[in-house]
């Protein structure tokens, strides 16, 4: 699966989402994992409990930070890219990407 900026995502149902501070922690009940997340990664953390476009996300952090887009993507999909891996977000059914 290929994550582009128009990807629709959303954070898997087995993982659940607790702010301690600046830092997000999603636990994963299936796995017996923790993952955590400071700064913008908390800030995108924060973005995928209900379903989101990757553009979205950048539209949002694009008028919170100094980034351009072409930059913004290709962070946020790398880090996307490790959570789907981890099976922390999944990709919304009936997306092209899927």
């Amino acid at each position: 699966m290929k994550l582009e900026p128009n990807t629709t995502i959303v954070q898997s149902d087995q993982i659940i989402q607790a702010s301690f501070g600046d830092e997000v922690l999603a636990f994963d009940g299936e796995k017996g994992r923790y993952y955590g997340a400071e700064g913008v990664g908390s800030v995108v953390l924060s973005m995928i409990g209900s379903s989101i476009a990757i553009s979205e996300i950048c539209d949002r952090l694009m008028d919170d930070y100094e980034i351009d887009r072409g930059k913004c993507e290709a962070e946020v999909i790398a880090f996307l890219n490790n959570l789907l891996e981890k099976g922390v977000i999944t990709i919304v059914p009936g997306h092209p990407s899927e």
